[in-house]
């Protein structure tokens, strides 16, 4: 599915975004010129894998490369250069680090000179120059700290700020790796990130063109479009001729919180279920290490270059199995042929083509073992757990059926975020959601299984909208003056009119399909084979309806979805529009969702461009909020 994309238009290569990337990131190492440790924030190191080889930051001087920690780093360069998140816990760890390194220097000099010139042995490099390279921007509350630990001023440290833009991990997606923003924006309500991806945005629009139809919806959104439209008329006026992007869409996580809570079922998806996929690269175990002498654990990069891994990633997982073993049967019998052929033939076919069976050989030995160790390592309930959470959505299953299910889960101490993501969809697909005495009869058992450091986790969920509780019942006990401030804390914090709408929008984006309709997961036609079925994604089904029937028809349903509305450009005839379609979804993008919209592409004859602050899934949402509460 997703080489189609090259045979319906030219005109965007997306891959010109890296190459803008890396001279981004080489005018920064020129910045700090001479020998340099280089220290990185880690929620960076693999993107910026996907900017650069080492060999480049060679080139420009580095000497060793540091990941970001509280240690300080062992480097010996007179100069540092930091490449860090643009938060204040940044520079805290930076004067921690110049404060290590002036204590250990003195004391150095202490001991050399109570030591003869000879005795001397190598001593540490006075820091010369610091250079904290800020992504993707310089704020105010780093300018602020930077103050407050006493490094402003003085020329030892100066800031220089870094927006690469979205960088691609495939031909139909590009990440921008900001792995926290859906805790900033939805939990915290920090939007300020929302400049840099409106930047990356407009670079984005200064190479294929201003779009020419934009839907903008939610409250990231709104940020978003506000930046770009500030540096949209530099776009207006650049020398562009033609213009790429036909349709923009700008749609905040929050639009669909169901999606993220299911289960993917897709193969992709379900590579990130079990190991996770970061930047478009999987860490499998020692055992699944296709290189035999080398038993460790081993980084693998999917995306469409691998033609094996293109034909099936989009695939339901159940299928998989038989796709591969069909295609070894295909390349083994290719093999047994190239036996009968003449000595002319043999040459032309070791020259062409056995190198490239021999490596989709080994891509299919690879992603059988993937799929063998899936296998292997799903519960023994799974079946449970996709009829209860596809019983939710559809409402064939009873909320009580679901609650006896969480229950058995905490009680067996499953893993938090799949206790937490049921909870959260038990909540947010029942009308009035749980009631006050339901939610603490439930939550009492999962923060006895978990820990109770995970009451805070409980408030992030409700105040991010994740966790729907009626307090109606509140008011019928006798509670602390301390409870009822809390409580109605947390009740102020979300956006009620959300969850009693969620229903509604299922029926006007036609979300849950008809239980007489058929839905063909092996050579799916439906949007929502995805999930077996049960469900079509809604971000998704909202580009398509507007594709297909324009905005007016998604009118009602972006009033039950929280943000405000930005558009322009929708009148006129659709059919002289460029095909290329952009959909930003700020807060992340799930596997099974890329899946939908790559279908939703060939049924609609678009190139489908994914943009996204980063890929995301159940496990990932639970774990971030988790662990920063």
């Amino acid at each position: 599915m997703s080489g189609h994309c090259d045979k319906i238009v030219s005109g965007v290569d997306v891959w010109m975004l890296r190459e803008l990337g890396c001279r981004s990131l080489v005018c920064c190492l020129e910045e700090l010129p001479g020998k340099k440790d280089l220290i990185i924030d880690a929620s960076l190191m693999k993107f910026l894998d996907r900017l650069s080889q080492a060999a480049t930051l060679r080139e420009h001087d580095v000497e060793k490369i540091f990941r970001l920690e509280q240690v300080p780093p062992s480097g010996q360069c007179a100069q540092r250069m930091y490449m860090v998140r643009s938060i204040p816990d940044s520079v805290k760890f930076i004067a921690e680090h110049l404060n290590h390194h002036q204590q250990e220097l003195k004391q150095e000099q202490l001991q050399y000179q109570q030591k003869s010139q000879n005795q001397q042995q190598s001593h540490r490099v006075p820091i010369s120059r610091i250079l904290v390279v800020c992504v993707p921007s310089i704020t105010y509350s780093v300018e602020c700290q930077l103050e407050e630990e006493g490094l402003a001023g003085g020329g030892l440290v100066s800031l220089h700020s870094f927006c690469p833009g979205f960088v691609p991990l495939d031909d139909d997606l590009l990440t921008l790796e900001m792995p926290n923003f859906f805790r900033d924006a939805f939990v915290e309500g920090d939007f300020s990130s929302c400049a840099g991806i409106g930047q990356s945005l407009h670079l984005l629009c200064s190479l294929f063109g201003a779009p020419q139809r934009l839907l903008s919806h939610g409250r990231a959104a709104h940020a978003v479009i506000t930046s770009f439209q500030r540096l949209r008329s530099d776009i207006d006026e650049s020398h562009h001729s033609t213009k790429t992007i036909g349709h923009l869409f700008i749609l905040d996580r929050d639009a669909d919180l169901v999606t993220p809570l299911l289960t993917q079922l897709t193969y992709e998806g379900s590579i990130d279920e079990h190991y996770g996929i970061h930047a478009g690269v999987v860490e499998l175990p020692e055992n699944l290490n296709p290189d035999a002498n080398k038993p460790s654990a081993s980084k693998i990069m999917l995306n469409s270059k691998d033609s094996i891994f293109a034909s099936v990633r989009h695939k339901h997982f159940a299928g998989v199995a038989g796709v591969l073993v069909r295609r070894a049967k295909e390349i083994q019998t290719r093999k047994e042929e190239s036996k009968k052929m003449t000595p002319a033939q043999m040459k032309e076919f070791v020259a062409f083509d056995l190198k490239q069976l021999q490596a989709q050989q080994n891509s299919i030995s690879l992603h059988l073992s993937i799929c063998e160790a899936i296998t292997k390592a799903t519960r023994r309930d799974f079946d449970v757990q996709l009829t209860t959470e596809h019983g939710l959505v559809t409402g064939a299953t009873a909320a009580s059926e679901a609650k006896t299910y969480f229950e058995d889960c905490c009680a067996r101490q499953l893993p938090l975020s799949s206790c937490l993501r049921l909870l959260c969809l038990l909540s947010l697909t029942q009308s009035n959601g749980l009631s006050l005495k339901e939610y603490e009869s439930l939550t009492s058992q999962l923060v006895a299984a978990c820990g109770h450091k995970h009451i805070l986790t409980l408030f992030d969920l409700r105040q991010v909208g994740l966790l729907n509780v009626s307090d109606s019942a509140s008011m019928d006990q006798p509670q602390s003056s301390a409870m009822r401030g809390l409580r109605q804390a947390a009740s102020n914090l979300m956006s009620k009119g959300q969850f009693a709408a969620w229903r509604s929008l299922t029926k006007f984006l036609k979300l849950i399909p008809d239980a007489e309709e058929l839905i063909d997961l092996h050579n799916p036609s439906h949007l929502s084979y995805v999930f077996n079925g049960a469900y079509t994604p809604a971000i998704v089904q909202l580009v398509s309806q507007c594709l297909t029937d324009g905005l007016q028809s998604i009118s009602d349903a972006l009033k039950l979805i929280p943000g405000s509305t930005t558009s322009f450009g929708w009148s006129g005839d659709a059919t002289l529009l460029p095909p290329v379609v952009v959909v930003l979804v700020c807060g992340g993008v799930t596997f099974a969702e890329l899946a939908a919209f790559r279908l939703l592409g060939l049924r609609t004859g678009k190139r489908i461009i994914v943009a996204t602050t980063g890929t995301t899934s159940g496990n990932k949402l639970m774990n971030s909020i988790a662990n920063g509460s």
